[in-house]
């Protein structure tokens, strides 16, 4: 009886330990294959970065185009369009995406992509405009020193925003002419109307008919609340103000919460220390005046 118990202890222990050790390698197997995975799977990530940084290489100018037998210097695709530009000994020209063929001979100093069926092309230090087959819809009557903003020169809704000789920037139609008039330091087109700058003021809002629709466009609005530092030197907003901090063309001035301008936007940054009182940096990023609740320099 004794014997019979011994054995079935042992045995119970030889079973224990079988269980132990089956499920000692399960667990190691099991790390294995998820270290496995996760290594497959970094791996696999990397491989996908390493493949997409490939094809935006390839699809610059690193890769060499020929175009109807002749290599180019450098090209510029768009996204969705069959024509893109090439550049060849300086002048650019245009060519079709799928079939590598010229399309437009390579005669312009510079060249936008097409948009509502036109491009935007310069000869002579002058902007006209070209249709698919290379004539002339809309003269060289144009300067742009912004040609090469993705926004410039480049029709949208029927209009472009570009500048006259004299550097003036106003809107035109998809014949040239001018809806809004250039009058402006420059112009941005959208769907139903244009926003202006004005020198050394506020952005205006006119439709396509040269109405003003709102003389006083801002950027961004806000509320500026009372700031001191704390003891590490992080600012500390403890109090919300009656007045405001607007911004316009990355120009801030003060305006009270009922809409009240204080002052033009001349200032890079401002913030309140006080209750009517602000500290505003001026533009070059170094020196500070103070305001008072009037907008006022109070001191220097």
């Amino acid at each position: 009886m004794e014997e019979e118990k011994k054995k079935k202890s042992l045995l119970s222990w030889r079973d224990a330990m079988k269980m132990g050790i089956g499920f000692a390698v399960g667990f190691t197997m099991i790390c294995i294959i998820v270290f496995f995975i996760g290594e497959c799977s970094s791996n696999s990530r990397r491989n996908g970065v390493e493949r997409r940084i490939e094809t935006a290489i390839d699809s610059w100018s690193e890769k060499k185009l020929v175009v109807s037998g002749v290599t180019a210097d450098g090209y510029e695709t768009f996204d969705n369009d069959t024509i893109g530009v090439f550049k060849k000994d300086g002048k650019y020209g245009y060519y079709n995406v799928n079939t590598k063929e010229i399309v437009i001979a390579a005669d312009y100093e510079k060249a936008k992509r097409f948009s509502q069926g036109l491009a935007a092309v310069v000869k002579n230090g002058r902007v006209g405009f070209i249709n698919l087959k290379g004539e002339t819809v809309i003269g060289f009557d144009y300067t742009d020193n912004k040609l090469d903003g993705d926004d410039k020169c480049v029709f949208r809704y029927g209009y472009c925003a570009i500048a006259n000789v004299d550097g003036k920037y106003g809107v035109i139609d998809l014949t040239g002419k001018w809806v809004i008039a250039p009058e402006y330091m420059d112009a941005i087109v959208c769907k139903d109307y244009a926003i202006v700058k004005v020198k050394d003021s506020f952005n205006m809002q006119i439709d396509y008919s040269g109405h003003i629709q709102n003389g006083h466009v801002v950027d961004k609005v806000d509320i500026l609340w009372i700031e001191k530092d704390d003891e590490y030197g992080n600012a500390d907003f403890t109090k919300e103000t009656k007045y405001c901090m607007y911004t316009v063309n990355g120009r801030c001035g003060l305006m009270d919460c009922n809409g009240n301008i204080l002052t033009a936007p001349i200032y890079l940054y401002i913030k309140a220390i006080g209750n009517e009182l602000f500290a505003a940096t001026l533009l070059d990023d170094n020196a500070k005046v103070v305001l008072n609740g009037k907008g006022e320099v109070i001191s220097r």
